[in-house]
């Protein structure tokens, strides 16, 4: 007999944001194709992406909209707190309406998803299950500590699994927590999904390097990705080129940048699991620049993983749980804050193929084992398994 879930998430992709928060939709596909039964309640929109069914909520005053909830939060504590009560409300209606016939509640994000779904939830006997992704850490580590310990210590005790993308997030919570878990505790990344390249844009890639190594970032324009601090390490360099693919509000910035700077820029968008593959099989050097914003790092950013899959030489900032990823893949941890040793490390490895190759090899071996095919039982299991 099949498992029905219901997930209830506060970011999820549509046609016209396809970066905002895909691997929710891709963890939900996985559910399905391993024979659950998944229904997901997100932000209201008229185009969400994937093979769920899909029903909305109202996003109270567009807070999930542009940067996010944890920014908005951080940033606007007053005003964001109060959209995001509001918005809380509006899951746990909303939630309450479906959650007949569940088997299962799974949240992505413990704040605001995962009080909402137990407020949902509660006097029935559906079991909740919690995603912790970074962002919701990352605010709740914000918050004064004795209510960030309440938080964590309510969430541990009613939720039937707490599930972490990274060991550095669960110790992270542990530490808020403050006592042993009650809860069951499980690390398992969100998987990657492996494409292929897409010919014609590999050939306009071409084009566009005219022979010059091309060096490649990957996500949403937002400021925790960091593509200011790649321009600044690379804003003098004429002899390659940089392709920012993504899209976000400091596009604008990138765009000003192109046209003054020596450094060439190419902004392709949005761009498509194929043209990511030919993004990457053209690429000389992956950059994962996150940067850490108050107590906010990124939890296991997929981008990274699929350049890592596709062997992609890579340089990352090694804040949150991208330190985890550096060390077990081999890649070149530099503090992206200081520009000229972050110059120096993509430099240094256009210029040094050997090094490459051996860092390409490495690359592969770790991403093998990060696909859905490999991930995705495990996730079923934390979720689907009852007891």
């Amino acid at each position: 007999m099949s498992m029905n879930l219901l997930a209830l998430t506060t970011s999820y992709p549509t046609e016209a944001d396809p970066f905002r928060g895909p691997f929710i939709e891709r963890w939900a596909d996985q559910m399905q194709t391993l024979g659950a039964n998944v229904r997901v309640i997100g932000p209201a929109t008229k185009d969400p992406l994937g093979r769920c069914p899909y029903v909305g909520f109202r996003d109270i005053g567009g807070l999930l909209r542009g940067s996010g909830a944890p920014d908005e939060i951080q940033t606007k504590p007053l005003w964001g707190s109060v959209r995001g009560a509001a918005i809380t409300l509006e899951m746990v209606k909303t939630t309450r309406r479906l959650i007949t016939d569940v088997d299962s509640l799974v949240c992505h994000w413990l704040l605001p998803s995962v009080y909402a779904g137990l407020a949902a939830a509660i006097r029935t006997e559906i079991p909740v299950h919690g995603y912790a992704h970074g962002g919701d850490i990352s605010l709740i580590e914000a918050m004064p500590r004795t209510i960030s310990k309440r938080i964590c210590q309510v969430a541990d005790r009613q939720c039937r699994s707490v599930i972490f993308v990274s060991e550095d997030l669960r110790a992270r919570f542990n530490s808020l927590l403050d006592r042993p878990p009650r809860a069951q505790q499980k690390v398992i990344p969100m998987g990657i999904c492996r494409a292929d390249a897409d010919p014609a844009f590999r050939e306009w890639l071409k084009i566009q390097a005219n022979g010059r190594p091309i060096v490649a970032t990957l996500g949403r324009h937002v400021e925790i990705k960091g593509l200011d601090l790649v321009f600044d390490a690379l804003k003098d360099q004429k002899d390659l080129l940089w392709v920012a693919a993504g899209d976000g509000p400091y596009r604008n910035a990138l765009e000003e940048h192109a046209r003054y700077s020596p450094l060439d820029i190419c902004l392709p968008g949005m761009i498509t699991p194929a043209q990511r593959e030919a993004l990457f099989e053209e690429a000389t050097v992956f950059v994962q620049s996150s940067r850490q914003i108050g107590t906010r790092t990124e939890g296991h950013p997929v981008a990274l993983i699929e350049a890592l899959a596709a062997g992609v030489p890579s340089v990352v900032n090694p804040s949150g749980g991208i330190s985890e990823i550096a060390l077990k893949a081999d890649c070149i941890p530099v503090d992206v804050g200081d520009s000229e040793a972050f110059q120096t490390a993509i430099i240094r490895l256009i210029n040094n193929e050997k090094h490459r190759s051996e860092m390409s090899l490495k690359h592969q071996q770790y991403a093998q084992e990060q696909t859905w095919d490999k991930l995705g039982p495990a996730h079923f299991e934390a979720v689907c398994s009852v007891g």
